[in-house]
């Protein structure tokens, strides 16, 4: 099983402390929603920003791109693929990538039976009811959605535009977002079935980062009871304000 799999495996299992191993301190505590960075490889970034995530996703990756500094984070490492020149196999998992993430339907399909990589898929509008049972079809191992009419905090209507979504994609859905969720926020993506929340990693700022990744450690598991909404509800991303656009706080 790939990292990244696992770690959706285990989302929602309780804390080990509420169930009586206090003392057992070899239990591993597992995130209860999974952040994950985007990365343009060809544009600064600080790697002090990076120690935050769960998993980094790079793209923009030419194979004569050095990862040392990258990989010395021993943070699970994805790939956005979006033609056919990082599609070798070998290439893939010589670098210890754990996923990819397919960002064209262009993309070579092989890489659907490698048994090392876990496949996500990137969704980046609202799609036909038959592209969405097609995409469940194929069985990727997650989904990535964005849509840039969404943004923070949540309304009703971002929130019809997420379940307008989720409702088209079946499976474990992450949600790749220009904007940056509060607690609340949080807490109403997970009511809508989002697993995951992805940021660019070239836009936020330190102090930003440290403090989604602390609001997600805050997050309970969800009970039967909490898993209210009918279906998935998400939120927009507003038309004018990119990834690489957040404001310091």
């Amino acid at each position: 099983m790939s990292k990244i799999s696992e770690l959706i495996e285990n989302l929602n299992i309780p804390d080990p402390n509420s169930i009586g191993f206090h003392s057992n301190k070899d239990i591993k505590k597992y995130p209860h929603m999974i952040l994950i960075t985007y990365l343009d490889i060809k544009r600064p970034f600080d790697l002090e920003v990076l120690k935050y995530s769960d998993a980094i996703i790079l793209k923009n990756l030419n194979k004569c791109d050095s990862l040392q500094p990258i990989k010395k984070l021993k943070v699970i490492l994805g790939l956005e693929i979006y033609d056919n020149s990082n599609s070798d196999l070998n290439f893939l998992e010589k670098n210890n990538f754990d996923f990819i993430v397919f960002a064209s339907d262009n993309v070579n399909a092989d890489l659907l039976l490698s048994k090392n990589i876990s496949t996500a898929y990137f969704i980046p509008s609202i799609i036909s009811d038959d592209k969405g049972a097609c995409i469940e079809e194929v069985g990727f191992d997650f989904l990535i959605i964005k849509n840039d009419s969404i943004s923070f905090p949540l309304n009703i209507s971002h929130l019809l535009k997420i379940q307008e979504m989720v409702l088209k994609n079946s499976g474990n859905i992450f949600m790749y977002s220009n904007s940056l969720p509060s607690f609340s926020d949080l807490e109403l993506l997970r009511k809508s079935n989002i697993s995951g929340f992805a940021v660019d990693g070239n836009g936020i700022s330190l102090k930003q980062i440290q403090t989604l990744h602390n609001q997600i450690l805050k997050l309970k598991p969800l009970d039967s009871n909490d898993n209210s909404f009918n279906s998935p509800l998400l939120p927009n991303l507003s038309d004018n304000q990119q990834l690489d656009d957040y404001d310091d706080e």
